[in-house]
């Protein structure tokens, strides 16, 4: 996808930049918007696979249950890693245009 932000709240979407621009920290609200999105966001990517389809319900319940808040804290932690540029970290989560949205607007500013 080259826009991810229709699923995400305005708020958020603010408070993710004032984050990685800003090194400001996310909220607890924000924290769990962010947490109820990936997961959001997982769930649906994971009933798109032939193979997790495939598991019998008690299976994919507990991938979805267990695994999945795991592999969302993990790839949220990798995100936001002080090594990566503002660009790289917020792809993933607005996708790439909406990036390259904000990108020419930041400097048309300067």
């Amino acid at each position: 996808e080259t826009s991810k932000v229709n699923d995400m709240d305005t708020e958020l979407i603010r408070k993710i930049i004032r984050m990685i621009a800003f090194r400001a920290t996310l909220d607890e609200t924000g924290k769990e918007h962010l947490k109820t999105l990936m997961i959001k966001r997982a769930d649906k990517f994971a009933n798109k696979l032939t193979e997790f389809l495939s598991l019998c319900p008690s299976d994919k319940s507990q991938i979805l249950a267990h695994n999945l808040p795991l592999v969302v804290m993990l790839s949220t932690c990798s995100m936001f890693s002080t090594n990566l540029l503002w660009t790289t970290q917020l792809s993933p989560l607005l996708g790439a245009v909406e990036v390259d949205k904000l990108d020419i607007k930041l400097k048309t500013l300067n």
